[in-house]
C-alpha cells in the first residue's frame, strides 16, 4: 500500500488484497473520494443509491456519504486507487452526488500517473487538481427535491411488488414509462429493472444468509422464472454464486 497526506488534508492509496473487502462508513464517509478500480469490482451501498463499478472505471463518493462497500477481487487479486481530500473551492461544495465518472484514456493515464509518496509533492497537487477542475463541470449534483420523492415514490412501490414490471412501477409514480427511465438514470444511475433486480438480489442474500432454504426454493419464493435466472441475475448484481453467500454467511 503506497500513501501520502498533507496536512491531514489528503490521503491517496493504492490497496492490493486477495480476498474480498467490506468497508462500513455508515458513520458517514471522512472525505470526499475518487477512486478508480484496476483489479476487481465493488457495489457501494447508500440510502439513495446503489453503485455497482466494474473494472477500470472511475467513481465519486462524497464527504458525509453514509454507505456500505462490497469489494471483489478477480482471478484471486483486488486492487483500486482510492485518493480522499477534504476540501473544495467555495463555489464546488456538497452537492455532488455518488456517481461514475467518464474515464476515457487520457483521463485513465493523467490519473495513474499521479506520484504517490510522502510528503506530499507539488506535481502530485498539480495533476490532482487538475483532474478535478476538468471533471467536476461533468459531474451530476444532488437531483431536485421533486425528482427525489418520485424515486423515493418508486423505491417503495418495488418493496412492496418486487415482481413488478416497469409499466406499474410508473403507473403507481403517476409518471410515463420514458419519465421514470430518465430519472433512475439521473438519481441512482441505474434502470428502473435493474434496480428492482437488484433489491430481489438483497432479499435473496438474506434468505439465503438466515435460512437453510434451497437455492430452488429462494428463487421460486422470490419469483424467478428458473433456478438458473436466479443464480444469473445474483452473479451479475453481486459477483457471487449462492454457494458464496452462504460460505461466507454474507456478501
Amino acid at each position: 500500500m503506497n500513501k501520502y497526506s498533507a496536512k491531514n488534508n489528503f490521503s491517496f492509496v493504492e490497496f492490493t488484497m486477495s480476498k474480498h473487502k467490506y468497508t462500513d462508513n455508515r458513520a458517514g464517509c471522512p472525505m470526499n473520494f475518487l477512486g478508480y478500480t484496476k483489479r476487481g469490482h465493488c457495489k457501494i451501498v447508500s440510502e439513495k443509491k446503489t453503485l455497482v463499478i466494474d473494472e477500470g472505471e472511475l467513481f465519486y463518493i462524497p464527504k458525509n456519504l453514509v454507505y456500505e462497500s462490497f469489494w471483489y477481487p478477480r482471478d484471486g487479486e483486488l486492487k483500486y486507487l482510492s485518493l480522499g481530500f477534504h476540501g473544495l473551492e467555495a463555489r464546488e461544495q456538497g452537492s455532488y452526488e455518488l456517481q461514475k465518472i467518464q474515464c476515457d484514456d487520457a483521463l485513465r493515464g493523467r490519473l495513474l500517473s499521479i506520484p504517490l509518496g510522502n510528503p506530499v509533492s507539488c506535481e502530485a497537487l498539480s495533476g490532482f487538481y487538475g483532474i478535478l477542475a476538468d471533471i467536476f463541470p461533468t459531474m451530476e449534483r444532488e437531483a431536485p427535491g421533486k425528482d427525489r420523492a418520485i424515486i423515493e415514490m418508486a423505491k417503495h412501490y418495488i418493496s412492496e411488488n418486487p415482481n413488478c414490471s416497469v409499466p406499474e412501477i410508473a403507473k403507481a409514480c403517476f409518471i410515463s414509462e420514458p419519465y421514470l427511465y430518465l430519472l433512475f438514470k439521473k438519481v441512482l444511475g441505474t434502470t428502473p429493472n435493474d434496480y428492482r433486480q437488484s433489491y430481489l438480489c438483497e432479499l435473496g442474500i438474506d434468505l439465503l444468509s438466515t435460512t437453510s432454504k434451497s437455492v430452488e426454493e429462494i428463487s421460486e419464493l422470490l419469483g424467478f422464472s428458473s433456478c438458473s435466472y436466479f443464480r444469473k441475475i445474483l452473479k451479475k448484481h453481486t459477483g457471487a454464486t449462492p454457494r458464496d453467500i452462504r460460505k461466507t454467511g454474507s456478501l
